[in-house]
């Protein structure tokens, strides 16, 4: 994989990504960047890290691949994959990558605009919970679900080429690591 930069720490390779677009390119080969839930079911297929750097358009899944790729190669840092997933209709989903430095915990987010960037936090349980917060507000707010819940999985590399199905059930073929309800 050609890189421009070298790659050093975790910044480099959130500055390597910031041209990546939200969305996906179908089996047709179109770029969809207005995802539909039934579309995206029948015609997604997880990139690989390199068709994500040749294309510039990718879901968090294809997103998150490669940053395990940039992590494992250049990076001599703890870090694991995490699926999430709201226990509502649409199940709205989110993969990131959490690293560990220094006794403090790091989560790194490319895909979701909102919050793009690296933000430290003191504990994992804190994370988790403020992330689950703010995937309850999206779920909520913007996919016009009602759900109180999130569930945590640690995702091991999938194989690519694989359909949206295949992804989830993947991803939730461990057992829930963190589970998340929100207080009413």
């Amino acid at each position: 994989m050609n890189t421009e930069t070298k790659i050093n720490k975790p910044e480099a390779i959130l500055k390597l990504m910031k041209n990546i677009s939200y969305g996906y390119i179908n089996n047709k080969n179109k770029r969809i960047t207005n995802i539909s839930d039934q579309d995206f079911e029948h015609d997604y297929r997880l990139q690989s890290p390199s068709e994500l750097m040749a294309s510039k358009i990718g879901v968090c899944w294809d997103q998150c691949e490669l940053e395990r790729f940039y992590f494992e190669k250049y990076l001599k840092l703890q870090f694991n994959i995490y699926y999430l997933e709201a226990k509502n209709q649409s199940q709205s989903t989110h993969t990131l990558l959490i690293y560990q430095t220094g006794g403090r915990f790091y989560w790194f987010e490319n895909s979701w605009f909102k919050y793009r960037g690296i933000h430290e936090f003191d504990s994992l349980d804190f994370l988790f919970k403020k992330v689950s917060e703010n995937q309850l507000d999206h779920a909520n707010n913007e996919c016009g679900d009602q759900t109180d819940e999130i569930n945590w999985y640690l995702l091991e590399k999938p194989q690519f080429g694989i359909s949206a199905t295949d992804f989830m059930n993947h991803a939730k073929s461990k057992s829930i690591i963190f589970k998340f309800i929100k207080s009413k």
